[in-house]
């Protein structure tokens, strides 16, 4: 704490209030009165006082724009503090100042008003968990961190390479309620069946198209709004008749090459496949799948939006 002897601020409310702070107990003031930071009688100790002898105890209280804890003998908490009005755990720096939006020494993450997010630290440790798991595996490929079902948590996609029709690897949607990652598609690097992935922007949707039989079987899947998992919507294959002429089918029923054409013009539009590159249509970056990029990813912050949800 930059204090050396004290440090004179003003804090407001002539009348005790009780007020809810930050969902942490509460917070009496005193208007027109200046408090000021002192040592104890031992010189140990950090203690608020707004008269000489009488400290501020069992509460918190704000000085120059920072939140401060002093317990039943008036000191200044510093470090791990559990408060007894809710029962929420905090991290106060050695200077007793409360941390706020940042990751705190034991690998947690404090939300806007100190509390942890612990859903959050869930969530990290899902995406580690599975990706680590990959990588231990020998799986190489591109990797992103991105809202796919459009509930504002971010999921995981992770591609063979970062081009425009690269073979899907893992997608995994985070299921909020049950707080898991739930698989949507899982595949290996050599596998007969190709896959990728497509985003039409202008639904705001995500698709995984896959091939199979040398191109003979087509299908088209839609990942559905806030949900976890794929949903069918096209199939698409054809066949060899008796005398060697090609037969063609639209979800199992036969129809005229003619059709069979035009249905896949709008299976491609619908899908955004006609867009391009799945990140880039996106607007995400895709990062190598290796153990210093996860580290990174993993060790940002959530945005403002992702705050609100990891709100405990």
């Amino acid at each position: 704490m930059a204090v050396k002897n004290r440090v004179k601020t003003v804090i407001g409310g002539f009348l005790c209030l009780s007020v809810l702070f930050g969902g942490r107990g509460t917070l009496c003031a005193w208007a027109g009165l200046e408090g000021s930071w002192d040592r104890s009688e031992d010189g140990k100790h950090w203690q608020y006082v707004y008269s000489p002898g009488e400290p501020v105890c069992s509460q918190w209280i704000v000085s120059e724009g920072n939140d401060y804890y002093l317990d039943n003998n008036g000191n200044m908490k510093t470090g791990w503090f559990t408060d007894p009005a809710d029962g929420s755990r905090y991290y106060l720096g050695e200077d007793g100042a409360l941390r706020k939006n940042t990751f705190l020494p034991d690998g947690s993450y404090a939300g806007e008003d100190g509390r942890i997010l612990k859903a959050f630290g869930v969530w990290r440790k899902a995406m580690d968990t599975q990706l680590t798991k990959l990588i231990r595996s020998g799986t190489e490929g591109v990797f992103a961190l991105a809202d796919l079902n459009g509930d504002g948590y971010r999921d995981l996609a992770v591609l063979e390479s970062g081009g425009g029709s690269s073979h899907v690897l893992l997608t995994a949607v985070w299921d909020e309620e049950e707080e898991t990652l739930c698989l949507g598609a899982e595949s290996a690097n050599d596998e007969e069946e190709q896959s990728h992935l497509a985003y039409n922007s202008r639904s705001q949707s995500v698709w995984l198209i896959t091939e199979s039989g040398d191109g003979r079987q087509k299908d088209y899947f839609t990942l559905e709004d806030n949900g976890a998992y794929f949903e069918q919507i096209r199939h698409f294959e054809t066949d060899t008749d008796d005398w060697g002429g090609t037969l063609y089918y639209v979800d199992g029923d036969e129809t005229d090459q003619g059709e069979w054409e035009q249905l896949q013009e709008d299976a491609r539009s619908m899908s955004g496949e006609d867009q391009g590159d799945f990140f880039t249509a996106m607007g995400i970056s895709a990062t190598p799948l290796d153990a210093d990029s996860v580290a990174k990813a993993l060790d940002q912050a959530p945005s403002g939006e992702e705050l609100a949800l990891w709100q405990p």
